[in-house]
């Protein structure tokens, strides 16, 4: 059983259970100390911890408990004090928060689901309606008023629907994902979630898809680019949180 301590904000360990019975006998540990072990949901003082009853009766064979203060290079749990976050450290990764690339990719990946929703718009076009398509679009990549309005009568009603058919559906699928676990397809692939920024628990409908979601792609409907350039700047803190993610009081983390 690995136990880590933590004091005036250093950590050390593992400790085996019997080192920790010991250095709590011989008071080089104290009551306000925090302690973590596997199974508990946040780091919680010595004192609250034996009160309670959760640290366990010493049985295994006590080892040198003569340590110093300072985290050795074998540990891998690290605190975040400042944002009060507890994580994995090691060499790819920054406290557990998902790096850029696989976010980028998720993002990628989801878009890349939108896209078929625009083979609706001429799957049902006639031959004669494509003939004409193609010479609407032989004009310029920047249609005119009168070759929009063109281009949108050639488009038949059914593709509407098609369209609106499957945005519906694709938002659906996000929505329930997101909500279950804090993945769309996209980060699922990517083994990224998100999680609430202070518990890294997952978050609930409102937030992780009103506020964070379906927000961000309303803003950046009416405000490309400059939305996706503001978004991105709040992304360079130290919790790797963009603009909706601060809305919603999220981060993103490795699964």
């Amino acid at each position: 059983m690995d136990i880590y301590l933590a004091r005036n904000n250093e950590q050390a360990g593992p400790y085996t259970l019997a080192q920790v019975h010991q250095m709590i006998e011989s008071q080089q540990v104290v009551t306000t100390d925090l302690i973590w072990f596997k199974g508990m949901s946040e780091w919680k003082t010595i004192g609250e911890v034996k009160q309670s009853g959760q640290l366990p009766p010493a049985v295994d064979e006590a080892n040198n408990s003569d340590s110093k203060w300072a985290t050795p290079a074998s540990t891998t749990q690290q605190y975040d004090w400042k944002n009060n976050i507890q994580f994995n450290k090691n060499e790819n990764t920054d406290g557990g928060l998902a790096p850029f690339s696989k976010r980028i990719f998720a993002k990628i990946i989801d878009l890349l689901l939108w896209l078929p929703a625009f083979l609706f718009l001429t799957a049902f076009m006639s031959p004669a309606q494509h003939a004409e398509l193609a010479k609407l679009q032989a004009q310029g990549m920047l249609p005119t008023p009168e070759t929009q309005e063109a281009l949108f009568s050639l488009i038949p009603q059914i593709g509407w629907i098609g369209m609106g058919m499957y945005l519906i559906l694709m938002l659906t699928a996000q929505a329930v994902l997101l909500t279950r676990s804090g993945q769309s397809i996209g980060k699922k692939i990517m083994k990224i979630q998100i999680v609430d920024a202070e518990s890294k628990e997952t978050v609930g409908f409102g937030r992780v898809f009103v506020m964070r979601s379906a927000l961000f792609i309303i803003l950046n409907v009416l405000f490309m680019p400059f939305s996706t350039i503001i978004d991105l700047a709040f992304s360079a803190t130290k919790k790797r949180q963009t603009l909706h993610d601060k809305v919603a009081k999220t981060i993103v983390i490795e699964k």
